[in-house]
């Protein structure tokens, strides 16, 4: 009888080990504030605007499990008042700034080995390929939340894209649409952003019904 319960325990154990091997990682982006985007705006709002962009987070989530990958971004609605006089140049005072930074959630699906990408546009499933890259790894590493990752860069979509990635972690996992690399990424920038890995969770449910919540 004992040898029973034990064999149950055993099969039950067994079974939830296999309910859940999704893994989770959560990143913040950042927006890189630029020269050229600062010359859009008036002279006199330009160290405003620049604290308001590099105070502004948007968390993103990547959940993957052997070739699947599903990226998934917060939505960021972010209001800022700045009373009073906030900027002064000449004879000129901009007083009561107001700003508001918006961002739209995003969910995206890819698959490794089919290397393509699916979402929902106009309510509407759209299937595209991923772009295809050639990535230079270099010998720089960095860790990351206790991984050894190591600097990959490639041209993405005509521009620079520079990667952080580690092996230690089991399996292949990219956020947004970015091209897949041999391992994990941790930490991705381009000409406009980067994103750092803040947490990575082993062992979390599996991914189900993932455009319709």
């Amino acid at each position: 009888m004992l040898k029973k319960i034990v064999l149950i325990l055993v099969l039950i154990q067994f079974q939830f080990s296999f309910a859940q091997n999704t893994t989770v990682i959560s990143f913040e982006e950042k927006m890189i504030v630029s020269k050229e985007m600062l010359k859009k705006v008036p002279p006199m709002l330009r160290d405003v605007m620049q604290k308001q962009l590099n105070n502004t987070v948007v968390l993103s989530k990547v959940f993957f499990r052997d070739n699947s990958n599903y990226y998934q971004s917060n939505e960021t609605n972010k209001q800022i008042n700045l009373n009073g006089n906030v900027a002064k140049k000449d004879n000129v005072t901009v007083m009561d700034t107001e700003t508001t930074i918006r961002s739209k959630p995003i969910k995206i699906k890819k698959d490794f080995a089919q290397q393509n990408y699916s979402m929902i546009e106009n309510k509407k499933t759209i299937n595209n390929p991923l772009e295809k890259v050639k990535w230079i790894v270099t010998n720089k590493t960095k860790k990351i939340l206790s991984y050894n990752c190591f600097l990959a860069s490639t041209t993405y979509k005509g521009q620079k894209l520079e990667v952080y990635f580690t092996k230690e972690i089991s399996g292949n996992a990219s956020p947004e649409k970015l091209p897949f690399i041999n391992g994990v990424i941790l930490e991705y920038k381009t000409t406009i952003k980067t994103s750092t890995a803040t947490q990575v969770k082993f062992n979390q449910p599996d991914v189900k019904n993932f455009f319709e919540d």
